[in-house]
């Protein structure tokens, strides 16, 4: 089997941003032949600044921590109960250049959407998947060493108010949905799997493992001390 038909999907519960951040360039520095990665997860509350984005105020009072990142794009939230999708891929060896598989990440979400008849769209210039001109999920990616870091989020139950205190990815009064709203009787286990089986079809991997998360953040504390704080309990979304 190839490395490019390899894939290693590893599910967390609610981590904190910076660790995972941490972890993900030390994936793609580490120039070693492995296979691609999805790390599965949602975050801890924080709002992320791309490289492009200059520093926005925060209503007064509001603790929900800002970095700044070294992905494309603007300003974002992260917070429990968004599917977070981060894309370890090595570029070259998929064939893959980054405006590709920004492509393809976005497929992801129209043909899962479309799956219970929602219509989706993107919108030219603001990568991402919108619902008319309503935005459901983000997309940053960062390329090193010809490896992939960042990835996609997807709005799936979560509290949409911290958007209100920014501009969501630059622009003004940007209204964001979730699936929550939109299907009835919404199942979050059902639809991560599913987000992810439309991935592994989509970018051609054949062979698919799932790794035990508390053996791969034993691992990240062994590797990166800066870690030691990555819980490794799966909890429930909200």
């Amino acid at each position: 089997m190839l490395e490019t038909d390899r894939l290693i999907i590893r599910q967390f519960g609610v981590l904190p941003y910076q660790p995972v951040w941490s972890a993900m360039k030390q994936f793609a520095a580490d120039k070693t032949l492995k296979p691609d990665e999805l790390w599965i997860l949602q975050h801890e509350p924080v709002y992320t600044r791309g490289i492009r984005c200059k520093e926005q105020p925060l209503p007064q009072g509001q603790c929900i921590p800002v970095v700044a990142v070294d992905r494309g794009g603007l300003m974002t939230y992260h917070g429990p109960g968004q599917l977070i999708v981060y894309c370890l891929i090595n570029l070259q060896r998929k064939k893959l250049n980054i405006k590709q598989i920004v492509y393809l990440l976005e497929q992801v979400v129209i043909n899962v959407l479309d799956r219970f008849s929602i219509e989706a769209n993107r919108i030219e210039g603001a990568p991402g998947i919108y619902l008319g001109d309503k935005k459901i999920a983000s997309i940053g990616l960062r390329v090193r060493n010809q490896t992939s870091y960042h990835g996609l989020s997807i709005n799936f139950d979560m509290d949409l108010k911290p958007f209100d205190w920014i501009n969501p990815c630059g622009f003004e009064a940007l209204e964001v949905v979730q699936l929550k709203d939109l299907i009835t009787g919404f199942d979050w286990q059902a639809m991560q799997l599913t987000v992810i089986n439309e991935l592994i079809q989509l970018f051609e991997y054949e062979q698919t493992s799932f790794i035990d998360h508390d053996d791969f953040a034993a691992s990240l504390v062994r590797n990166n001390s800066s870690l030691s704080s990555v819980p490794t309990s799966i909890q429930s979304p909200s």
